[in-house]
């Protein structure tokens, strides 16, 4: 896992849902070949996760509908997960209208720990954000101007990286955004 990443995973993606909650579209990063089309055409009827995620309407992860022993037994690990190097999922909600439209997930790997309650806050913090970037281009709004700063922080283009609470300066893209759900800001690394 690299450190920096809103929610520290192996792997992250995107699932587009449809009117019936249904698999609509998806895309993720850092996900072996062929592991979305298994979980399309094996995970999706046997997924307790999703599920949830839709009864609840907030972040929910693999050790919230079983324990490790009972997830491991699982056909979704153990037929879709597990064979692709994933043991801990987390997936969480995107919502536009007051519909869930969209989730964001993020896998981690066999050696790695489960997520915690600091992702499970970040994961929702950053759906939220989509959420409302959402709002904003439905509305017919303006998406964000992300600025553009030099490595050392310093101005450019008349305007001063977003810093507050000793954070540290933006950086220039390519990056990933960064949240510290303790209070600080949102940056770009």
């Amino acid at each position: 896992m690299k450190r920096g990443n809103v929610v520290p995973s192996r792997g992250w993606g995107i699932t587009l849902l449809n009117e019936r909650f249904e698999l609509q579209e998806h895309a993720a990063t850092n996900v072996p070949e062929g592991f979305l089309a298994r979980y399309e055409r094996e995970g999706t009827s046997i997924d307790p996760i999703l599920p949830l995620v839709l009864q609840r309407q907030s972040p929910v992860h693999n050790l919230d509908v079983a324990s490790l022993e009972e997830w491991r037994r699982h056909p979704l690990f153990h037929d879709v997960m597990s064979p692709f190097g994933f043991e801990h999922v987390l997936f969480a909600p995107v919502v536009s209208d007051g519909k869930i439209v969209m989730t964001l997930h993020f896998g981690r790997g066999h050696s790695e720990h489960p997520f915690g309650t600091e992702e499970v806050l970040a994961a929702a913090a950053l759906a939220n954000h989509v959420s409302a970037l959402m709002g904003r281009i439905a509305r017919g709004g303006d998406l964000p101007e992300l600025a553009e700063w030099s490595r050392n922080g310093q101005e450019r283009h008349g305007r001063r990286p977003m810093a507050g609470r000793g954070a540290q300066p933006a950086t220039p893209c390519p990056g990933r955004w960064t949240y510290d759900i303790r209070g600080g800001p949102i940056q770009f690394r």
